[in-house]
């Protein structure tokens, strides 16, 4: 079955872009774009990133050129001997950040394809050969998010590349898509986030260091993806933070169907990620069950509700420099770095 046209829906693509662990991204780049949803999800997650593309259908890189005018875009195969060309365009306007894939997991009659990656030549998927080549020839700094075949993840095809992409990535299974995602076709997938392993390691080294017992959690589901289960999680978004803060209640929280991230349960301070933080909202809380958060809340944990309120009083003493943090033109805001390197500094 050919796979290769099948384009990630709108919904499917803007759900991915929530698995972004970042509040700014400037240079996203799909290397099998087709018609483009995937950039534009990016457009709509990070309002000024720029978006470049690559496909080897020369029509569809037609199409996107008039409609986004302003896009990179070149006509290419990234599994061609070529794509050098290519990519100097990228490198030379906008060093890559992000990769946002979902590369083509069909070779037809083939059951792998010869691809070099860092200096060795294996068999692989034609997934995974995206995968790898897109992730040498852009050296994305903060990693990428991809849609893969369900069998990119086990199968002895892939099991060389995937051991070889290890040492230099950590593959996280963030998301499982039904086999009806992609209109007429049927197909086991899931959503892979790469996380580069140099980056893993100053964020533990930073994060042991100077937060020893405090973990910052950024929620995961905003209101218009989630969905109501009354046998799901109870769902805390910014409007519940303080309710919850002073009443310590769940009860008044409606339950939805989690998503993984941005699930916490046991000891937090829970924290509006858009708006202006009241000094109330300052108190420890023991939830006895996970709960979901919104995309809108953070949360630090701790080990024990003791330490929770002796670092909840810590904030309350430095309440004016935390407040002083939310800025915005419009609705204050704060981002998760900015948040990270100022509880670093809290003893």
């Amino acid at each position: 079955m050919d796979l290769d046209r099948y384009y990630t829906p709108d919904h499917v693509a803007d759900r991915l872009l929530t698995y972004v662990d970042s509040e700014t991204l400037d240079h996203c780049v799909d290397s099998a774009c087709g018609d483009g949803s995937l950039l534009r999800a990016a457009k709509r997650a990070f309002k000024t990133v720029t978006c470049g593309g690559i496909d080897k259908d020369g029509a569809a890189i037609r199409r996107l050129r008039k409609a986004h005018p302003e896009w990179l875009l070149s006509v290419a195969d990234v599994l061609s001997p070529a794509i050098g060309r290519a990519v100097g365009l990228f490198d030379y306007r906008a060093p890559c950040d992000l990769l946002a894939l979902n590369p083509p997991f069909s070779l037809r009659q083939e059951k792998s394809v010869s691809v070099s990656f860092r200096g060795e030549v294996l068999r692989s998927s034609v997934a995974m050969a995206h995968i790898l080549r897109s992730a040498e020839l852009f050296c994305p700094s903060m990693g990428a998010i991809a849609i893969v075949p369900e069998s990119l993840l086990f199968s002895d095809t892939d099991d060389l590349a995937r051991r070889r992409l290890a040492k230099y990535y950590r593959v996280s299974v963030v998301a499982e898509l039904r086999n009806t995602t992609f209109r007429g076709a049927r197909a086991n997938a899931a959503v892979v986030r790469l996380t580069p392993e140099a980056s893993r390691r100053v964020r533990a080294r930073r994060n042991g260091r100077a937060m020893s017992g405090v973990r910052l959690v950024r929620g995961g589901l905003p209101v218009f993806e989630s969905t109501a289960d009354g046998r799901g999680l109870p769902y805390v978004h910014t409007t519940d933070v303080l309710r919850v803060a002073s009443e310590s209640s769940l009860r008044e929280c409606r339950r939805v169907k989690p998503i993984g991230r941005g699930v916490v349960a046991g000891a937090v301070i829970l924290l509006p990620r858009v708006g202006m933080p009241a000094k109330g909202l300052l108190t420890p809380v023991y939830l006895r069950s996970s709960v979901q958060l919104s995309d809108c809340v953070f949360a630090l944990t701790f080990e024990s509700l003791g330490a929770a309120g002796s670092f909840a009083a810590r904030l309350r003493a430095r309440w004016q420099e935390l407040a002083g943090l939310y800025r915005g033109t419009g609705a204050r805001y704060i981002t998760k770095r900015r948040l990270e390197e100022w509880l670093s500094a809290v003893d």
